[in-house]
């Protein structure tokens, strides 16, 4: 027996050692790869050094180096134009005094309105060229810049809406981000009358859309108008300027972001957008059921604020939304995953019913978060199967809404991995009740 326990001891011991050398040694490559991913956005990573074993020190040190080369290389560049830029100004300036000095005349006009375009090609060259060098990404109000961009279009004598879903504020390179959008808005308003502006920021993208009832683009050169100084004279009207750079320089700044710009049929030309919208949160959900919450580590999260954000989210949607919480709210989750389950338990009561009650209950063993509504409800003998995947009940709930017959199982999918459940009941609103209970 003495033999046996000693060899559990040591055993033991050695178990933890293991495990805390394992963690000490996986902890630098995270760092690396969280400093690699906000290099790529334009970010900075100021507390970023090598740390750990000697291959992933040397890993680190090549990123580092690799990140000094490359902004050396910008700040060349950006120094260089700023010559360039000074020197042609100077003449456009020069220019510009001269034919105040001439007085007025057609021809003295026609020569103002030459510089004018010449100035304005400079400056979307100059853009194009230097990108979004020297600029720092900082926390930026996007609800505030889409607003900003509406009054523009509207000073112009172009009719426009705006509209933004989600937490307004996103780090991004202020200045750059908002002349990609800018330029976005401009090749609307040149082309167009009305134009729809329209934010959505989730947990994990920020989305930006721009509809105008314009001529559009054909399909097969929606690519192509990305090419610098390309103009689609046939496409778009004749008769107005540009460098052909706007989109060029558009894209180059979503891409500086880690982002991208994609262009597709406007809701007033077809339905297009509405069956992208559609496959887009299908391919999500099929991805979402599949990797699970694999690679999220749980840390400490406020429950409140989440169930605040769903409520906020539910009401813009034109729900009727409360919600509750008792006990302490912070609780130590996967908050982005266990965030998912409860929003898909949200939309689904959402999509059937008018009202929605939220009351989240934290004791010393277990958090409750339970979602109500007043719709149809499901039959007592069917709550077991919803949880099946590609399920939909559409005899007990609308028929008309569109979905994947994934939520329900994504949500206790989560739950699952939280250690604990969802459970489906009457609600005392006269609809469906989903409880989710993990321990805490």
């Amino acid at each position: 027996e003495i033999f046996i326990f000693w060899m559990l001891g040591t055993s033991s011991i050695l178990l933890i050692v293991s495990i805390l050398f394992l963690r000490n040694q996986i902890k630098p490559i995270l760092r690396l790869a969280d400093a690699a991913e906000s290099f790529g956005k334009g970010r900075e990573a100021p507390n970023f050094r090598p740390r750990g074993a000697r291959e992933v020190r040397r890993a680190a040190q090549a990123f580092l180096e690799m990140k000094a080369r490359i902004e050396r290389t910008i700040e060349q560049r950006t120094a260089m134009l700023a010559g360039v830029s000074h020197d042609l100004r100077t003449i456009l300036t020069r220019f510009k005094l001269e034919l105040a000095l001439i007085g007025d005349s057609p021809e003295v006009d026609g020569m103002r309105k030459d510089v004018d375009e010449m100035s304005h090609m400079l400056e979307d060259y100059l853009a194009f060229a230097r990108g979004d060098s020297g600029e720092h990404a900082q926390p930026t109000d996007m609800a505030l810049a889409l607003e900003e961009l509406r009054s523009d279009a509207e000073r112009n004598g172009h009719a426009a809406t705006v509209s933004f879903h989600g937490l307004p504020v996103v780090t991004v390179k202020p200045a750059s981000f908002k002349r990609c959008l800018a330029n976005l808005v401009s090749n609307a308003a040149r082309h167009a009358n009305a134009i729809s502006i329209t934010g959505h920021r989730d947990h994990r993208y920020l989305t930006v859309t721009i509809d105008d009832d314009g001529p559009g683009i054909p399909p097969d050169m929606r690519e192509e108008v990305f090419k610098p100084f390309l103009r689609l004279d046939d496409a778009r009207n004749q008769d107005e300027g540009g460098t052909g750079l706007g989109l060029a320089i558009a894209r180059d700044i979503a891409r500086s972001h880690g982002g991208d710009i994609t262009l597709g049929d406007s809701p007033e030309v077809d339905g297009m957008r509405k069956d992208i919208d559609e496959m887009s949160g299908m391919l999500e959900d099929y991805l979402a059921f599949a990797r699970g919450d694999s690679g999220e580590i749980a840390q400490p999260t406020d429950m409140s604020m989440a169930l605040e954000d769903l409520r906020s989210d539910a009401e813009r949607n034109g729900h009727t939304a409360t919600v509750s919480f008792h006990g302490l709210p912070v609780v130590t989750v996967k908050p982005a995953s266990f965030k998912r389950c409860l929003a898909n338990l949200v939309s689904n009561a959402a999509r059937h019913a008018n009202t929605i009650a939220i009351t989240g209950h934290r004791d010393h063993r277990y958090l409750t978060v339970t979602v109500d509504d007043d719709g149809p409800g499901i039959p007592a003998s069917m709550r077991e199967e919803v949880f099946k995947p590609f399920l939909r009940l559409d005899d007990a709930r609308n028929q008309d809404e569109g979905g994947t017959g994934l939520g329900l199982a994504i949500a206790r999918d989560i739950a699952r991995s939280h250690g604990g459940d969802i459970t489906l009941g009457d609600s005392p609103m006269g609809g469906l009740r989903a409880a989710v209970r993990v321990p805490v």
